[in-house]
């Protein structure tokens, strides 16, 4: 996770994704509640302000989106951690003439199911609006999906394949020309990448239990409690080895 105070630091946008409208609805009345509408503008922005022929040079500084979202540059940082953690956006630092430029890749909105489909996304979803409108959004959504195809049934495919239709020169259609090849790889680009939630934990679970280990505590202890100890740590700023510090006089107390 990164945030500076400097509001000149530059950065540039390495992609762009496109918004459909099934994906600004989902973004929101799925996502918005999660991250609230700084962030959604911001990503919004962010798409925006790509540009296909622009150079490092051009960089901007963040400022610029300050501007943009008429809000404080901590409410910016904010508004970008919460897009990194539910995984639209992901941003990264990047060492060259204009010193940790930063440099922001942008993915996909995912469709409605993946969204309920994802437990810590669905989960936080209920918690911030309510059991009643979660199942609301639930329902809205499956019922949505389930219109745009109606099934068929009592049927085979009889459709024509291409070889039924078309013919190709001589083995063609077996050995590709080197014409086709390299039109395949001219033309081969990166599909869009659907937000993932980014769940990687950086607090050092190991270096915990290790500690724990020579007081005797065992590491379910650790596992059981990882919730409230990421809580803790992150309520009051500790590092692994000043939370150890702090709680082992606990752990103690309740073992004598």
């Amino acid at each position: 996770m990164f945030e500076t105070s400097d509001p000149k630091h530059l950065y540039y946008v390495a992609n762009r994704v496109t918004l459909f409208p099934e994906d600004e609805q989902i973004l929101i009345k799925l996502y918005q509640p999660l991250v609230g509408a700084v962030a959604v503008a911001l990503y919004q922005t962010l798409i925006s302000n790509y540009d296909p022929y622009g150079i490092v040079s051009d960089s901007k500084g963040i400022y610029s989106l300050q501007e943009q979202l008429d809000c404080s540059l901590k409410q910016m940082f904010t508004s970008l951690h919460k897009l990194e953690a539910v995984g639209l956006v992901q941003t990264f630092l990047s060492d060259n003439v204009f010193n940790n430029l930063l440099v922001f890749k942008l993915l996909k909105v995912p469709s409605a199911d993946k969204f309920f489909a994802t437990p810590l996304l669905a989960s936080l979803l209920k918690e911030k609006v309510g059991e009643e409108t979660f199942h609301e959004l639930s329902h809205k959504f499956a019922k949505e999906a389930k219109l745009r195809e109606k099934p068929i049934k009592n049927a085979r495919d009889v459709s024509a394949n291409f070889f039924d239709v078309f013919r190709l020169p001589g083995d063609e259609a077996i050995t590709p020309s080197s014409d086709v090849i390299e039109a395949a790889k001219e033309n081969k680009v990166h599909e869009e990448e659907v937000a993932q939630v980014n769940d990687k934990d950086a607090i050092d679970w190991d270096f915990i239990k290790e500690q724990y280990e020579v007081y005797q505590i065992p590491a379910s202890e650790v596992d059981n409690k990882k919730n409230q100890i990421r809580s803790l740590m992150q309520t009051y700023g500790l590092s692994e080895k000043e939370f150890v510090d702090e709680s082992l006089p606990c752990f103690m107390v309740r073992m004598n």
